[in-house]
């Protein structure tokens, strides 16, 4: 028996009893939505914004350290971390992007707090860092 919105369906058991009926609700696909492009990317050369505060103090302690760095920006929306959709409204983040011998070490900054530390290499395992504290010290 069919209507417009549900599919019904009887089951029988392995006695020859009828089961009660099972309602299946038909589910419509969900349709994908594209993610939103960035406003700017961390590529983007244009335009000028000047980094904060404690993202230049890390950039020079980790120059003062014997590392390479560049300090890039973005603009955009970040996505749910289980859903991947976007979250609402958008974000900037600055990433300190370090680089010393065969060692490699990223921190980003987005929304007042340090969101992520990274530090990895040739001869090491990619290793997240809680605190920025923590970051610095295994930069060193």
């Amino acid at each position: 028996m069919k209507d417009n919105a549900i599919y019904r369906r009887e089951v029988w058991a392995g006695s020859g009893e009828p089961l009660p009926s099972i309602s299946f609700a038909r589910v419509e696909p969900e349709v994908e939505q594209p993610f939103p492009r960035p406003e700017v990317t961390s590529t983007d050369t244009a335009g000028r914004v000047e980094p904060p505060t404690l993202v230049i103090d890390l950039a020079a302690c980790a120059q003062a350290l014997g590392w390479d760095h560049m300090i890039t920006y973005a603009r955009g929306w970040v996505p749910h971390a289980r859903t991947g959709r976007p979250l609402a409204g958008v974000r900037e983040s600055w990433a300190v992007r370090l680089r010393r011998e065969g060692r490699r070490a990223v921190a980003v900054r987005m929304g007042g707090a340090w969101v992520s530390m990274w530090t990895w290499g040739a001869d090491d395992r990619f290793t997240h860092h809680q605190g920025i504290t923590a970051f610095r010290e295994a930069i060193r």
